[in-house]
């Protein structure tokens, strides 16, 4: 188990190399040297403000339900679990999503300034908002709670909009716009190919990791641990197991520390249709790589092809930021939806991207990388698919929670 997340982990890690890739590709020549030292400080300083403030931020005991208070500098035993390395590559995600927003134009005194005020205070306090026992986002309904598989909105939406803001408040680089259109494109195509798929390969670390969180074998052992010693900690994103032994119980379900306590459970006919909790099975990973894998692709095609009625020509740039856009989209929901809602929520992801590109250009805001139309605008797509498309055995089985989304009617309820 511990080999499986330290795996995922690393595989999230691996995406800083396709990020690398990317961003070099997008810029001209003579900014690459720019973009990579840019990273490099960025990963180096995320993980000293991580370890130091932001982790015990997101994970520490709540106040309030807005902010965790304990942890500071790893005290407690709050490192002494496997999350800590796994939740970092998250955070550098958040900030390289961000920085690419402002390549070119930017002075590598801002760069650490933004990757601190990331790192220490925006990620971890939403993450706490978005993850943890008793916050107020997650006790504000009482048979829910806020649905987020693996972070569409505390990764991508947070990531994208705090780049857009950036790029809004730089303004363009001198020349981008002189002819009306978009003009200074990057210098390398291959660069840019090659890291696409090196995301694509990081990224399912990024969704199915997430999923073996929801179902760790070794949770409860954990958290019964850290109940009884004052020295180590199980950080709530790391519920215990929804054992099969609640499916041979008349019971009602009792929700794992991780989510707000929901009231008990009342007859109802969506109940006598939903399966017990799921216990730990690779086919919950499974499903959240087919979906994943079918939202990337539809997006990136469905980009590829609508962008060529507008270019005149099939251009590898459009495609490439298409598959973006389904990663994008699809981690939010990976592990609640089905197939088939992967391919729904891939096609809007890779419309969406191609309208809010349209639309940054239009208005003259400069991202040379579209960061913001791919992580934003389909990490949205995406979160708002959860309210739709939920399969409520899928919430439950996850989650313990009774909803789902509106497809499956309002006896599901919504997630939000």
């Amino acid at each position: 188990n511990l080999d499986y997340v330290l795996l995922n982990g690393f595989l999230v890690f691996f995406m800083q190399i396709g990020f690398i890739a990317v961003e070099s590709g997008h810029v001209r020549a003579k900014n690459v040297k720019n973009i990579l030292l840019k990273n490099t400080v960025d990963i180096m300083l995320s993980a000293q403000c991580w370890w130091a403030v932001g982790y015990a931020f997101a994970y520490g005991n709540t106040a309030e339900g807005v902010i965790g208070t304990s942890g500071f500098f790893g005290s407690g035993g709050m490192l002494n679990n496997r999350s800590w390395f796994y939740s970092w590559t998250f955070l550098i995600t958040t900030v390289t999503i961000a920085s690419g927003c402002l390549a070119e134009r930017t002075s590598l005194i801002a760069y650490p300034t933004y990757t601190a005020m990331l790192s220490l205070i925006v990620h971890p306090i939403l993450v706490h908002w978005v993850w943890t026992n008793g916050s107020w986002l997650n006790n504000m309904s009482s048979t829910c709670r806020f649905l987020d598989f693996a972070g569409g909105s505390v990764v991508h939406i947070v990531g994208g909009l705090t780049g857009l803001v950036g790029a809004y408040l730089c303004g363009p680089r001198l020349g981008c716009f002189d002819s009306g259109e978009k003009q200074l494109r990057g210098h390398d195509v291959t660069s840019v190919s090659l890291g696409t798929f090196m995301l694509w390969f990081g990224w399912y670390g990024f969704n199915c990791g997430s999923a073996y969180l929801y179902l760790s074998p070794s949770s409860s052992s954990s958290s019964s641990s850290s109940s009884s010693s004052p020295s180590s900690f199980s950080p709530p994103h790391f519920p215990p197991p929804l054992t099969a032994s609640l499916s041979t119980s008349t019971s009602p379900y009792s929700p794992p520390p991780f989510y707000p306590t929901p009231s008990p459970l009342s007859p109802s006919p969506l109940l006598s249709l939903l399966p017990p909790p799921t216990p730990i099975s690779g086919d919950v990973v499974n499903r959240v790589a087919l979906v994943m894998t079918l939202s990337t692709s539809v997006s990136g095609i469905l980009a590829l092809v609508i962008s060529s009625y507008r270019t005149g020509t099939f251009d590898l740039i459009y495609c490439t930021n298409g598959v973006l856009s389904g990663l994008s989209g699809s981690t939010a929901i990976a592990g609640f939806v089905e197939p088939w809602a992967g391919v729904v929520i891939g096609s809007l992801t890779g419309v969406s991207y191609l309208a809010v590109s349209a639309g940054l250009e239009r208005m003259r805001i400069d991202d040379p990388l579209d960061s913001s139309a791919v992580h934003f605008g389909s990490g949205l797509i995406g979160l708002l698919g959860v309210a739709f498309f939920a399969k409520p055995s899928y919430v439950y089985g996850l989650t313990g929670r009774q909803c789902g989304g509106l497809a499956y009617g309002r006896d599901g309820g919504t997630p939000f």
